[in-house]
């Protein structure tokens, strides 16, 4: 259903008559005063005599418009997780995943969806129940602030992340949703940076010590 005029002679209840089948599952949108479309869900069904003759069809109509409303928000929801840079996950506070984006799941080694209904245990290594009791309760008080972690792939390999975590309710059941974006990049250069910091501090420390071995010598009346 795109919203373009549906034909007369496709509408269910023409083709019941027509084919003298039943017709079910149809979606259909009515323009409203307003210029919206209101959906429906019509099925069809032949009506026969006892003689077995064609005698009309009956159609029923269910709203299902606002159906329709939360699938259009979930698939606009879906687009915009599937397209995040960062990692996004749904945990109950059994510590299950309950919804896990694509980027968490392809970082991670897994097929897209893959990672939904396993224990969050799976992809941090550093999960402990009480501690995890202790977080789903600190953010369901108050604002965590975002902290390093490391998550793991389903190879056993491990990388650095950056992670923030919010409680929310869904469907009256709480959860954590968590925010993860791989810190490997940036660790690796602030190792590099601090490797040449080091040297340059040990090349620091070697001319130092060979003025002062010169200062020494001149002291000692060998200088030429």
């Amino acid at each position: 259903p795109d919203g373009s005029p549906f034909p007369v002679d496709e509408q269910p209840a023409i083709v019941a008559l027509r084919t003298g089948r039943a017709v079910r599952d149809v979606e259909m949108g009515v323009p409203t005063l307003d210029g919206r479309l209101a959906w429906r869900l019509v099925n069809a069904q032949p009506v026969y005599s006892d003689d077995g003759e064609l005698l009309g069809a009956v159609a029923s109509f269910f709203d299902i418009t606002a159906w329709k409303r939360v699938l259009e928000e979930l698939s606009r929801f879906k687009f915009v997780t599937d397209h995040a840079s960062d990692s996004l996950l749904l945990i109950d506070e059994a510590g299950t995943i309950t919804y896990a984006n694509r980027n968490a799941c392809e970082l991670r080694g897994y097929n897209e969806g893959a990672l939904v209904g396993r224990s969050i245990e799976e992809v941090d290594p550093l999960y402990d129940a009480g501690r995890y009791r202790e977080a789903f309760e600190r953010a369901r008080r108050e604002r965590v602030p975002t902290f390093e972690s490391v998550h793991r792939r389903r190879d056993g390999t491990t990388f650095p992340v950056d992670v923030t975590v919010s409680y929310v309710e869904l469907g009256g059941k709480p959860h954590l949703f968590g925010a993860s974006r791989d810190i490997s990049e940036r660790k690796r250069a602030e190792a590099e940076r601090e490797r040449l910091l080091a040297s340059e501090r040990a090349s620091r420390a070697e001319e130092a010590w060979v003025d002062l071995n010169s200062v020494r010598i001149l002291d000692g009346g060998l200088a030429v």
